[in-house]
């Protein structure tokens, strides 16, 4: 039972690790993205030239980025969606496993206890052994169908 606890406890801190560190790797995303929508933009204000240059070039920028806020937000809005989601699928993967990996230990580790076990010649099935096995086998050894205590 503590290698199984051991086991979970030490996955729970790989996964947080693994978890800040795929979050701070999707977050550095966000900027690259935002970049790209705005290169029309860059392109066209490296273009200009001349006096009063900075001025067109400002009211160029506010333009483009008030004509093109909500679709270049929402590119980048939809790629961090879906990497989240893919970590998101890649925790519920990893948790699967380590569940089906604890399952598996338990089973190997309780299995004497999960056989019938065998009782003045009855047998009794696995899952009918309980913590209250103990007040259930005097009374079925004497004939009483309820839990009572025995009068043999």
């Amino acid at each position: 039972m503590e290698a199984v606890q051991a086991q979970l406890h030490n996955f729970l801190l790989d996964q947080e690790d693994s978890i800040s560190r795929r979050q701070r790797t999707i977050s550095r995303m966000l900027t690259p993205a935002i970049q790209a929508g705005m290169e029309p933009a860059y392109t066209a204000c490296s273009q200009m030239s001349g006096p009063g240059y900075f001025q067109r070039m400002k009211a160029f920028m506010e333009s483009y980025v008030h004509q093109h806020k909500n679709s270049i937000f929402d590119a980048a809005t939809k790629m961090l969606q879906e990497q989240l989601h893919q970590l998101q699928q890649q925790i519920r993967q990893s948790f699967q496993s380590l569940l089906l990996e604890l399952k598996n230990s338990l089973r190997m580790q309780f299995e004497p206890l999960l056989k019938p076990v065998q009782k003045n010649a009855e047998m009794i099935p696995g899952e009918a052994r309980g913590p209250w096995l103990p007040l259930l086998l005097p009374a079925l050894s004497c004939g009483r169908a309820k839990l009572q205590a025995p009068r043999c």
